[in-house]
């Protein structure tokens, strides 16, 4: 087992179903992009399939961990900004693991979205 997992916003939740998707989606350069749509977040990762094929897998633990056991891993430390479209699942990857007895630490930058998070501010910022 590793000492630490260093997690800078991650997608951890191929449903794409979290709010911050929608809520952050002019605020951040990784857009929202419905499964039907070719450059859809899940269907790059997963590959070309049929939409119910992908609707399907993107519930299983291997393609959104989130959805897995979190109970036996090393200590997280995650890291998202606030602008990110993954802050809602990154807040409840935190909350899962620490329910299942885990240790996570969470560090939110205000202002911060998924490109800027460790670049410093630019255009998204203002």
């Amino acid at each position: 087992m590793v000492d630490r997992c260093v997690l800078i916003a991650p997608c951890v939740d191929l449903t794409l179903t979290s709010p911050s998707w929608r809520r952050n989606e002019h605020k951040c350069m990784l857009q929202f992009r419905p499964l039907q749509d070719s450059l859809s977040l899940t269907r790059v990762y997963y590959g070309p399939a049929e939409i119910e094929e992908i609707q399907e897998m993107a519930e299983h633990p291997l393609i959104s961990p989130i959805r897995g056991a979190l109970s036996d891993l090393s200590p997280v430390l995650v890291l998202v900004g606030s602008h990110d479209v993954l802050v809602d699942e990154s807040r409840e990857l935190v909350r899962k693991i620490r329910n299942a007895g885990g240790t996570a630490d969470y560090v939110e930058y205000p202002g911060k979205n998924h490109y800027t998070l460790l670049r410093g501010k630019t255009q998204m910022d203002q």
